[in-house]
């Protein structure tokens, strides 16, 4: 709540010093519908990024919704919090350009997360990685829409 307050109020100040007119009440409220939650999935998402980072594991990740979409990052991090747990000669390593073996590291990481007592409920590794792999939204892509 305080860290809306201030972004508000330098938001404030930014108009006054330069010269602009204030937002209207429906920018206003435009903006509040998208930045909430916004600033709260930034500020998530930076804090996992450098705990990741933190561990000291091979793969340096710069944006976490990308760079775990393959398994290999998570792999990484689940051997170096739980050590053994990883079994290496059924992952494949980045670059990887069949799509199957991103949902098979995917699904060693729900494996590996089932037997430490996770709460996975109705999850796969096909969650993890993009769905248009699938086809799923590449069909409509095909046909334009």
């Amino acid at each position: 709540m305080f860290y809306i307050f201030l972004e508000r109020y330098f938001q404030f100040i930014k108009y006054l010093k330069n010269g602009l007119s204030a937002p209207t009440e429906d920018k206003k409220k435009a903006y509040e519908q998208t930045t909430s939650d916004d600033i709260l999935t930034i500020r998530e998402e930076k804090v996992f990024r450098l705990w990741i980072n933190s561990l000291g594991i091979e793969s340096y990740v710069n944006n976490v919704f990308e760079d775990v979409r393959n398994g290999w990052v998570l792999l990484e991090v689940l051997h170096k919090v739980y050590p053994g747990s990883v079994i290496w000669k059924h992952a494949s390593k980045p670059p990887i350009k069949m799509p199957f073996r991103k949902v098979e590291n995917c699904n060693q990481i729900i494996r590996i997360g089932k037997e430490l007592n996770f709460s996975l409920v109705n999850v796969c590794g096909n969650d993890i990685v993009p769905q248009t792999i699938f086809g799923r939204n590449e069909g409509l892509k095909k046909l334009g829409v």
